[in-house]
C-alpha cells in the first residue's frame, strides 16, 4: 500500500531475538511450560517517499526509532479436566474437538542490562472448545480475560495486548480470529480486557438451505465476536461468511461499539496457515 497509494496499515520494527522453552506434561491433563526470552527492537523508518499514484498519505511511525528492548519470561499451565494429550507424530498435543482446555499465563518484562528495557507485568486465562454437534454442524469459542499488574511506565506499546485487529478488504488470517472492521491499532491496552470468539458452522446455515444450492461444496459459518478495554468499552462484531474452500473464504461484517451501530464491510480470507508447502 505504501509503494502504490502512499498509505500504511501496518508500523514495523526491527527485532532480533533469541527464545529458550520448554514443555512438561505432569499427568495426563495437565501442561506446564515455561519461556525465557530476549528481544533487541527498534523502529524503521522508509527509505523513500516515492509512490506509483504519486500520493502520500505516509504517517510516522508509532515505534521509535530509538532501540526499546525487552527481556522476558513466560510461564503457562494448560488444563483438560476430562482428557489427554494424545500422540501426534510423536508429540503430545490436545484435540479441542472434544474436550474444553483451560489455560493461564503469567508474563514479565524486566531486567536493565539492554537499553530502554519494558518491564511489565501482565497475567491471562481462559477456555476454548471446538464441540462437535453432530456430522454437519460444530460450534467454537473461545474466552480470555487478563490484565497488567503494577507499574505501568515503563512499558513500550509494542508489548501492550494486541487483539489482532484488520480493517483491510483481504485477509491473510482466518476469518474466525480476527476482528476485520476496527483499525489495527485500535484494539490494544494496558490495562485489562475481556475477549470472547464464538462461530457456528455447518453445511446448512442459511443459503444452503435453498435447493438449487445444496449440490454446492461451500461452507457455512456465523460469527460473533466481542472485546471490553477501558479505552474504547465494548466493540462487537457479528458477521455470515462462506468457506469456499479450506484456505479462500468471504464474508459480510457488521461492527458495533457499546450495542451501537458502528460499520459494515465485505472481507475475503486467505488463510496462509491452513495451506500446507
Amino acid at each position: 500500500m505504501s509503494l502504490f497509494f502512499g498509505e500504511n496499515y501496518n508500523f514495523l520494527y526491527q527485532k532480533d531475538y533469541a527464545t529458550l522453552s520448554h514443555g512438561i506434561n505432569v499427568n495426563k491433563r495437565l501442561r506446564l511450560g515455561a519461556v525465557l526470552g530476549v528481544a533487541r527492537r527498534s523502529g524503521l523508518s522508509n527509505n523513500t517517499d516515492f509512490t506509483v499514484f504519486r500520493k502520500s498519505h505516509i504517517k510516522p511511525n508509532i515505534y521509535p526509532e530509538g532501540r526499546f528492548d525487552k527481556t522476558f519470561y513466560t510461564l503457562s499451565l494448560s488444563y483438560s479436566p476430562f482428557s489427554d494429550f494424545p500422540l501426534a507424530d510423536g508429540v503430545k498435543t490436545f484435540d479441542r474437538r472434544r474436550y474444553p482446555l483451560f489455560h493461564l499465563e503469567y508474563e514479565e518484562g524486566f531486567s536493565s542490562w539492554q537499553t530502554n528495557n519494558s518491564k511489565y507485568r501482565k497475567i491471562k486465562g481462559g477456555v476454548m472448545h471446538n464441540i462437535r454437534i453432530n456430522y454437519f454442524n460444530k460450534l467454537d469459542y473461545k474466552i480470555e480475560v487478563g490484565s497488567f499488574l503494577g507499574a505501568k511506565d515503563d512499558m513500550h506499546f509494542a508489548d501492550y495486548q494486541h487483539f489482532g485487529a484488520s480493517d483491510l478488504l483481504v485477509n491473510l488470517n482466518s476469518l474466525y480470529d480476527s476482528f476485520l472492521l476496527a483499525d489495527n491499532y485500535e484494539l490494544q491496552t494496558n490495562r485489562y480486557w475481556v475477549n470472547l470468539s464464538l462461530n457456528y458452522s455447518g453445511r446448512y446455515v442459511l443459503f444452503k438451505r435453498l435447493s438449487f444450492l445444496q449440490g454446492n461444496s461451500f461452507s457455512e459459518n456465523l460469527h460473533f465476536r466481542t472485546l471490553y478495554i477501558p479505552d474504547i468499552e465494548m466493540y462487537s462484531e457479528l458477521g455470515y461468511s462462506v468457506g469456499l474452500t479450506r484456505s479462500i473464504g468471504i464474508g459480510s461484517f457488521v461492527s458495533f461499539r457499546n450495542v451501537r451501530y458502528r460499520s459494515f464491510g465485505i472481507r475475503f480470507s486467505l488463510n496462509l496457515s491452513s495451506l500446507a508447502f
